[in-house]
């Protein structure tokens, strides 16, 4: 295994710096108190127990089966890899590389052939035009905004070479956002109300503006005190802008028997299959699209 730890930007907005820092307080915590490595990813189930291992068996076998087939030697990238699991779980006809924003997972890594690079997702040290698949799963909800998810995909387009695909795997869709949650009682409702009016005092905006606010976790029956993260839902419409830019794009059922009913239910892979010869010819260009 090859880690490699790319250089920070200074070209961000606070806000966005916000949401990159958040991300990797969120994982390093995790991966420092959650001993399970599944757990330690958040793959859990409703029970707030680690999901199954065969679920990296099924999504390297889909990944495999849907891109790969018989292409040996294929450059393939995970973007969100936490510590490999599926990347362990692909085998080593391919040239593996993983990119996670956690230095903390990437120590616990269990994948032994791959290049991984700490970094966050818009910001990859790879060359134009390097991958023959790229994916992500369960990686688009902890993306915070609009914005990330419009640089992480440019990202992706510019390493992505001609012919190759991009895979979005478990993305939260904002159809069902309100499904995700029973609706809130008339004394929920209250107490929001007064949380909300408290909120605009001065003392708690100095104290918001100080410290990130954070919360408590229960997984595998601890409890980890993390920051906040901001849950993010995909709009399908948004996808439609890179029609010109892949032969096809879809919106499909998550095919794994042991991914947990709840995340099958809300949450959809997002393909987009055989890039076109629209890849920016230079990291330059690239670069200045992504910061548009």
């Amino acid at each position: 295994m090859n880690l490699i730890f790319a250089p920070e930007r200074n070209d961000r907005t606070t806000e966005f710096e916000s949401i990159v820092q958040c991300q990797r307080d969120y994982w390093n915590t995790l991966a420092r108190n959650i001993d399970d490595d599944i757990a330690a990813n958040h793959w859990v189930t409703e029970e707030n127990l680690p999901v199954s291992s065969a679920l990296f068996s099924e999504i390297a076998e889909f990944l495999v089966g849907e891109f790969l087939g018989q292409r040996a030697g294929a450059n393939v990238l995970e973007v969100g890899c936490g510590n490999g699991l599926i990347l362990d779980q692909l085998g080593s006809q391919w040239n593996l590389f993983g990119a996670d924003v956690s230095s903390e997972m990437l120590s616990r890594a269990v994948v032994k052939v791959a290049t991984l690079y700490c970094c966050d997702a818009t910001s990859i040290p790879c060359e134009d035009r390097s991958f023959d698949l790229i994916y992500m799963h369960s990686v688009v909800q902890y993306f915070g905004s609009d914005e990330y998810l419009d640089r992480v995909m440019a990202e992706c387009c510019r390493l992505l070479k001609p012919g190759g695909s991009l895979c979005l795997m478990d993305v939260p869709i904002r159809w069902y956002q309100h499904l995700m949650s029973s609706p809130p009682s008339w004394r929920s409702k209250l107490k929001q109300g007064v949380k909300w009016a408290i909120g605009f005092l001065p003392v708690r905006m100095q104290q918001a503006a100080r410290r990130p606010r954070r919360v408590q976790e229960q997984i595998c029956g601890r409890t980890v005190c993390v920051p906040a993260v901001r849950g993010f839902y995909a709009d399908p419409d948004y996808f439609r802008k890179f029609e010109s830019q892949f032969a096809k794009i879809s919106i499909e059922l998550q095919p794994f028997p042991h991914k947990p009913t709840i995340y099958k239910k809300f949450r959809f892979n997002i393909i987009l299959r055989n890039r076109r010869e629209t890849v920016p010819a230079s990291s330059e260009t690239a670069r200045q699209s992504r910061d548009a």
